[in-house]
């Protein structure tokens, strides 16, 4: 997590190259954290990237990247946590999702997750992962 708030912008593309061949305990969060810094210097590489990964390791990025709350709630970045296979990590990515679109304005959450551009039956499901708001 040291080296991500270190290295400079150009070098982060590097410092996740390195770091996702270290071993997952080694690497723990701050993949995550240095995935979520590419991804707002540079989407589409990362995500790019993030896609040409297997299946099971895209996935565990993608889960580790989400939960550092830093990743944006794009389309594309919602779209590949739908391809999570475990329901349950599934889930809990798109929520953090969700909570990325509340955080500004909670009553506004629903126009953005519709504005995501998201399937009728993916839309309806994040509307349903949305937090109640508190009076």
């Amino acid at each position: 997590m040291s080296l991500v708030a270190s290295v400079g912008d150009d070098q982060v593309t590097n410092l996740v190259a390195w770091a996702s061949t270290l071993p997952n305990s080694v690497t723990e969060g701050g993949l995550g954290l240095a995935l979520s810094r590419w991804v707002s210097l540079n989407p589409s590489q990362a995500l790019d990237w993030l896609r040409a990964k297997p299946a099971a390791e895209r996935e565990s990025l993608l889960v580790a990247m989400i939960r550092t709350e830093m990743a944006p709630a794009s389309p594309e970045i919602v779209s590949l946590a739908y391809t999570i296979r475990d329901v349950q990590k599934r889930d809990e990515a798109l929520s953090l999702l969700v909570q990325t679109l509340t955080a500004e304005n909670p009553r506004a959450t629903a126009d953005r997750i519709r504005a995501l551009g998201l399937s009728a039956s993916q839309t309806n499901h994040l509307l349903k992962l949305r937090p109640v708001p508190r009076e």
